[in-house]
Order: C-alpha cells, then sequence, then structure tokens
C-alpha cells in the first residue's frame, strides 16, 4: 500500500546513507526533504513542517541530541514524529535516544523493512494520538456549548429583571442611579444575546444532520416580507436607512422562519457594521432554477482570501486594529443553518472593496428533492444582476 502525502526529513552528514534512506522511503510514495548535519535538520524542519523527522546522531556542527532537544522546544515542530536512525548501538545509547524524546531507535546497519515498518508505526501512532486529542477536544467543546448558555440564563434573567424594577422607579433613584442601572441593563442584555447565540451555535452544530433525503419539512412562504422587515427594521436601529439598496423579489425559501430571519439579520448586521455611515448598502433578492438566492453587499473594509477561507465559530478578523464586539459566531451560525437546510452560503471581496455574502436557498422542498449542480452562487448572483 502505497503512502502518500507525507514528508520525511532525513538529517546525514553521510550522503551515501541519506541516498540509501531516502530511495527506501521513496519507494514506499513518501516525499523526502535531506539535510546534511543537525543545523540543516533544524533549519528545514521550522522551514518545511515535515510529517517526520529521521536522524543521526554523530553529525558535525550539531548531533542528533541537540537537534531533537531543540525542536522539542519550539511549539511548532515538537509534536513531529522523531526517528533515530545511527550506528551508535549499545544500550546506554539506545536509552539516551529515548529519554531525550525519539519515538523510535534503529541502529545502523538496518533493513528496508526494519525502517518502513518502524516509519509506518510511528505515523500509525501519531495519528491515532492526533484522533484522540480531537475527540477529547470535540467532547469539552460540546459540553461548554450546550451547558454555559443555560448556566447565564438564570442568573441574567434576574438581573435584566431587577434592573427593570428599578428603572421604572425614575426620579425616585435619582439620575445618576438611574443611568446606572440602564447601564446594568444594557450589558446584560448584551449577555442575553451572546447566551442565545450560543445556544442557537449549539442547535446547528450539534443536532443530527438532515440529509437530502430527508430535509426539514420547513418552509417559509413568504421569504421577501421577511428579508424586507428584518433589513429595514436593521437599518432604522443604526440610523442608515439612506444607505439601504433594495431590491427584493416575492417568493418561498426551504427553511424555517425564524432561521430565514437569524441569517439575513446577522448578514445585514455585518454589512452596516463594517462599512461606514453613508457608503451604500445593496439587498437583492430574487428567484433562479428552483432557488430563492439572497445577496447582501457593502462597500466597508472587504476581507482578504485568508479571511474569507477562515470564517468559523469564535474567529474574528483584525481584532486589534478594528474595535468590535462579540467571539465571531455570527456567519458560522448562519452558515450552518443555511447548509442544514440544503442550501448554501459564499463570500467574496478585496480589502477595500467591501463584502458580498450570497446565500442560496431551495425554493421549496420539490426543488431541493431534484435539486442538480450548477453554477457558483456568486456566478448565479452576478447573472441576475446583469
Amino acid at each position: 500500500m502505497t503512502e502518500v502525502h507525507k514528508t520525511i526529513l532525513v538529517a546525514d552528514d553521510d550522503a551515501t546513507v541519506r541516498f540509501m534512506v531516502a530511495q527506501i522511503l521513496e519507494s514506499r510514495g513518501y516525499d523526502v526533504i535531506e539535510a546534511v548535519d543537525g543545523l540543516d535538520a533544524i533549519r528545514l524542519t521550522r522551514a518545511l513542517r515535515p510529517d517526520m523527522v529521521v536522524c543521526d546522531i554523530t553529525m558535525p556542527r550539531m548531533d542528533g541530541y541537540l537537534v531533537i532537544r531543540a525542536l522539542g522546544r519550539h511549539p511548532q515542530t515538537r509534536s513531529i514524529p522523531f526517528i533515530f536512525l545511527t550506528a551508535l548501538s549499545k544500550a546506554h545509547h539506545i536509552r539516551k535516544g529515548l529519554s531525550v524524546g525519539a519515538d523510535d531507535y534503529l541502529t545502523k546497519p538496518f533493513r528496508a523493512a526494519e525502517l518502513l515498518h518502524a516509519v509506518a508505526l510511528r505515523f500509525a501512532k501519531h495519528e491515532a494520538a492526533i484522533c484522540e486529542a480531537q475527540q477529547k477536544l470535540d467532547a469539552l467543546r460540546r459540553s461548554v456549548t450546550l451547558a454555559f448558555p443555560h448556566e447565564l440564563r438564570t442568573p441574567l434573567h434576574v438581573i435584566q429583571g431587577f434592573a427593570a424594577l428599578l428603572l421604572e422607579e425614575g426620579e425616585a433613584l435619582g439620575a445618576e442611579n438611574v443611568e446606572m442601572v440602564a447601564i446594568i441593563n444594557h450589558h446584560a442584555e448584551r449577555l442575553s444575546r451572546l447566551a442565545e447565540r450560543f445556544l442557537i451555535y449549539a442547535a446547528a452544530e450539534y443536532a443530527p444532520d438532515r440529509s437530502e433525503s430527508a430535509p426539514s419539512p420547513e418552509v417559509t412562504r413568504d421569504a421577501g416580507n421577511v428579508v424586507t422587515q428584518v433589513v429595514l427594521a436593521a437599518a432604522t436601529q443604526a440610523n442608515r436607512e439612506a444607505d439601504l439598496n433594495l431590491e427584493i423579489a416575492d417568493g418561498g425559501a426551504a427553511i424555517g422562519e425564524q432561521n430565514l430571519l437569524w441569517i439575513v439579520s446577522e448578514l445585514i448586521d455585518n454589512a452596516l457594521k463594517f462599512s461606514e455611515p453613508g457608503t451604500q448598502v445593496y439587498i437583492t433578492s430574487f428567484n433562479r432554477s428552483g432557488r430563492y438566492i439572497i445577496s447582501v453587499e457593502d462597500e466597508g473594509r472587504g476581507l482578504t482570501t485568508e479571511q474569507l477561507a477562515g470564517v468559523g465559530a469564535y474567529v474574528q478578523f483584525d481584532r486589534i486594529r478594528h474595535e468590535q464586539q462579540g467571539v465571531g459566531l455570527g456567519l458560522t451560525i448562519a452558515k450552518r443553518l443555511i447548509e442544514r437546510s440544503g442550501g448554501r452560503m459564499e463570500l467574496r471581496g478585496a480589502p477595500g472593496a467591501g463584502t458580498t455574502a450570497v446565500v442560496s436557498l431551495y425554493a421549496d422542498l420539490n426543488a431541493r428533492t431534484g435539486a442538480q449542480s450548477g453554477p457558483t452562487l456568486t456566478e448565479t448572483a452576478g447573472q441576475a444582476l446583469k
């Protein structure tokens, strides 16, 4: 069985040994990087991040012990599997090699089968360890995500309730006290919205997936009206009604009304938040090939290609340079809700050129059942807007 997409760095000052080891590894599909000594091994490992290091011990300028210690001090290289391949064959050499952190220890002369078996075994154990760590992380994330918002709700409701009662007292509290209570109530409401976002994220992320053969039965018959109401409300709150360019078509969408409301609200809020007052925000919807498509475009600061690809939970872009609230859940929730309804969302943009979000939802359940692959969302949106 040929191994693919694995790169192994081989460090040895003997060119003949390097050539032989490289030939053996390449015969099984591994890519090989050669290092001529210990310093070269450290430099190449840090720069190229191979999947494994096979290293001699006795080398000029820096021996193998120093190599593994140097790599172990660097967070991005300390977890790379490391095998010593050396002529030092006494028991105390082997003990020392393993004690400094090597995953395996092979001695020269060696057989090709022995080297290949050691490499395959180390890769298998390394991948198993990564899988186990990921499972533990997922379990922790799921536990925190599901439990945290519920634990917040009760104390927040108490704070908000008493704050509302105090605000009803009005002048009896005094102007300064009223102002302080209003600030408390405002921040409690902010925490409450954050808790609700966590709950929606948990429901979208951890609820059982629906397949194409078992789609959600929910359909919003008047999607155009929902889009219009949400957009106008958001613009009014931001005092940016004059910046809106609306072209909304009537039509249905195979998604629950509350989910559609959330998605459009998140997209328009982002467009308003990340563009300056006085710049235009374009919201368009139309029907095309059994789909209801919504486009939200702003003239804001835009995102790089890497940022567009990196949209995910808890991700915010350029937070140091651009102060913003929240934890980056909004777009992730929107994307997940769209996907769980069988739809798609695409983002496009460039720094300084604004951002466009295009959402494609099936017009109804029949359209979803008979769906065919087609052009990308941005291509479809571009054709419709010409």
